[in-house]
């Protein structure tokens, strides 16, 4: 028996299919990314993106 594993492109994890994020497509406007991210690493990514918009909103 053969078995794949994924690993997150951000931290190097071994992803869990129940609970992680393989295979994900990630939309811009602008772009379409392909990643494999464990659930810790989605969720820094959600707020990376929060933080980067509330403060577009600070600026503007």
């Amino acid at each position: 028996m053969q078995q794949t594993k994924i690993y997150c492109d951000h931290c190097g994890k071994e992803l869990d299919v129940m609970s992680d994020y393989d295979n994900s497509e990630i939309e811009i406007p602008t772009k379409i990314f392909s990643a494999d991210l464990c659930k810790n690493c989605t969720n820094e990514l959600e707020n990376v993106i929060g933080g980067f918009i509330k403060g577009s909103e600070n600026n503007g």
